[in-house]
Parts: structure tokens; sequence; C-alpha cells
């Protein structure tokens, strides 16, 4: 329904529009292979999350799918970029369709960011997305809830914390040595 607003999120203002504007930069970002200019959306403590059981709200209570802080994701994006990551050669192709996009209030976001103190500066943002990864050998479809806490820095936005809950992360997964 063309302008339905959700009750329980926070209206549409402009600081919902720069944290949309971040996110699909950031998808368009990994889609076009421009990984250096994806790190730099991150915080210097920006981390990146994707838990085993997507019913856990703290990375420490089991298994991680990838628990990753700045530094490990700079060491993920030089192996891509070095050709040694030979499941990533060639590079995968991605396209990710981001939708649902809602500014969620103090008390919706507590579940999915119950363990990370949340400051002024900080919106957190949720949604759903669609990835399709192509490779010669085996395309994959990944699918879920996408989570951002974004920092207000400067007149934009870093994103503190990525979370991405997938609908089979239980299941078997091909290698994710791509970015999601």
């Amino acid at each position: 329904m063309l302008g339905y607003v959700d009750p329980g999120c926070a209206p549409m203002t402009d600081t919902m529009r720069q944290c949309e504007r971040l996110i699909y930069d950031e998808a368009d970002l990994l889609d076009t292979g421009q990984f250096d200019a994806w790190l730099d959306l991150f915080a210097p403590d920006g981390l990146y999350w994707i838990p085993l059981d997507i019913s856990r709200n703290e990375p420490s209570e089991g298994l991680n799918i990838i628990f990753d802080d700045r530094r490990r994701l700079e060491d993920r994006v030089s192996r891509l970029r070095s050709g040694f990551s030979h499941t990533e050669e060639p590079i995968s192709r991605t396209s990710h369709l981001i939708s649902n996009l809602r500014l969620l209030t103090p008390h919706q976001a507590t579940p999915l960011v119950s363990w990370l103190w949340l400051g002024d500066e900080d919106s957190v943002i949720s949604g759903r997305f669609v990835l399709d990864r192509w490779r010669p050998d085996a395309p994959d479809t990944f699918a879920g809830r996408i989570t951002y806490v974004l920092r207000r820095h400067h007149d934009s936005f870093q994103i503190r914390l990525k979370r991405l809950d997938l609908i089979d992360a239980d299941q078997p997964l091909p290698a994710l040595t791509f970015l999601l």
C-alpha cells in the first residue's frame, strides 16, 4: 500500500533518507566490486555479523557464520583482491536487493542489538534482502533480514554494525568468502 506508515516505527525523516542512501550505496559498491570504498563506509569499530542461530541476540552466545571486526574485513577484502582466495577466482558477481527498510525505535531495536551500547548518534535500521550470486559452477540465492546500526559521522553515517540473518543459516551453506 503506497504511503503506509507502520505505527510502531519512527516516521520518515531526513535521518531515515540518509540511512537509506548509505545502505543502497553500500549494496551498489559490493555489486560493482568497489571493496575499498565499501570498507570506508565502516566505522573504525565497525562489525559485520552473520549469526548461525538467528534467534540469538549476542555474538558471544554461540557459533557465528561470520563475526568480523574492521581489521578482519580489511583482511577479507585484501584476500579478494590478491587472487589467493581460490573459492573466489573469478570473483563472484552479485546483485543485492534491499527492501522494507524501517528506522527502528529503541524498543524495537533491543532484541536485535541488545549487547551493543547505543548512543545518541546511532540509528538502527532493519529490512529485508535478497542476494543473488553468480558463479560459473554454482549460482546461489541468499535471503533474510538485514539490520544496521549506523553512527552519525559529520554530515553522513558510518556502519557500526551490519547484521545479516539468513533464513537458511541452519542449513549447509557454500563458502562465504565473498561479501554479503
